[in-house]
């Protein structure tokens, strides 16, 4: 558990949330139990992640609460898609 994110979720809505990560040993459980932390506390958010190798796209948006996943480089990506969102 991740104690700083109830404490920043809970003060103010968002409506998009975006993490970058890399996955090392053990790190698809930690992204998993994070996004899933951040769905509960903020329902409504749409949840962006980033920052991943991008030879299991399938496998991260199954095993975690994530709404879009961002591969390769994301840098415009993340700008490109919040204009398409808006």
């Amino acid at each position: 558990q991740v104690p700083q994110l109830n404490e920043i979720l809970s003060n103010r809505e968002y409506n998009i949330i975006g993490i970058s990560s890399i996955i090392g040993n053990g790190g698809i459980n930690f992204i998993k139990n994070v996004t899933f932390l951040i769905k509960e506390l903020s329902k409504e958010s749409l949840l962006i992640l980033g920052g991943f190798p991008s030879s299991s796209p399938e496998i991260l948006l199954k095993n975690t609460a994530a709404d879009i996943l961002v591969l390769g480089e994301g840098e415009k990506t993340i700008v490109e898609l919040i204009h398409n969102l808006e």
